[in-house]
């Protein structure tokens, strides 16, 4: 494996550090590690939120949630067989750690879909490239919302399409899928609202009580997910795996 850039680990604490530098030099064969994923999501939400990165935060959160299932798997056999006190506990805390963690990371990647779309909306309005926008935000739609709109995505040809097949599309329970059909109602009365005010600002503002000069897209548009909430419930997400991959490691 090349080893990793030293700007990359340019305000990171001493044990981060050393992690990242000890699974870098693991078998480049194998999957990445825990702590390399890790540390890659930490580098785009830190120190300020990369938000044009979040296709890449919803790929690696793939690798985080498959190698959590796994673990939750071999715990679910584990359970059924004869252990020690110690082995006991652990095999309790991955099982224990499951719903709220499964629930915790449908609530991240909703919102992080929720973001990227609020952000492709913002750029084309800030850049006037509004006839750009359309077809970016329906591709973006259809990837991340098509299921609740009965649309049947085309394979997955890259990274990031795989990754919204997995989050998205894969393996929902009936509860994931409704709030998933909340989330993509909001995105659609979003990007009707903002279809309006870049046809015309004025007459917006006026029906939100605005001047022209006030309403700004951000005026109009705040964001409804704050970043640095998202960021630290990401953090728990991350903190619950590290347990919980600590429990079969240690």
């Amino acid at each position: 494996m090349m080893p990793l850039d030293p700007e990359l680990l340019k305000d990171s604490s001493i044990k981060g550090m050393k992690k990242v530098y000890a699974s870098s030099n693991s078998d480049s064969a194998k999957p990445p590690s825990f702590q390399i994923v890790v540390y890659a999501i930490q580098r785009i939400l830190r120190p300020t939120f990369i938000y044009c990165q979040i296709p890449d935060i919803l790929s690696l959160l793939v690798d985080i949630e498959m190698m959590r299932q796994r673990l939750v798997k071999i715990a679910q056999r584990l359970s059924r067989t004869r252990l020690d006190k110690k082995e006991r506990v652990a095999v309790d805390t991955i099982l224990q750690e499951d719903k709220d963690c499964r629930k915790t990371l449908r609530s991240i990647v909703n919102s992080l879909a929720s973001l990227d779309i609020h952000t492709i909306l913002r750029d084309a309005a800030m850049r006037n490239k509004t006839d750009r926008a359309p077809r970016v935000v329906d591709e973006s739609i259809m990837l991340y919302f098509g299921k609740p709109f009965g649309e049947q995505p085309h394979p997955p040809q890259t990274l990031h399409e795989w990754a919204c097949w997995y989050h998205f599309h894969e393996n929902l329970t009936d509860e994931e899928a409704v709030d998933l059909c909340r989330t993509a109602e909001k995105i659609t009365e979003l990007t009707i609202d903002v279809a309006a005010y870049v046809q015309d600002r004025k007459t917006y503002a006026e029906n939100i009580g605005m001047s022209e000069k006030e309403a700004t897209f951000d005026a109009c548009f705040p964001l409804t997910t704050d970043p640095n909430d998202l960021t630290e419930l990401v953090d728990w997400y991350l903190e619950s795996v590290e347990v919980m991959v600590n429990c079969l490691s240690d």
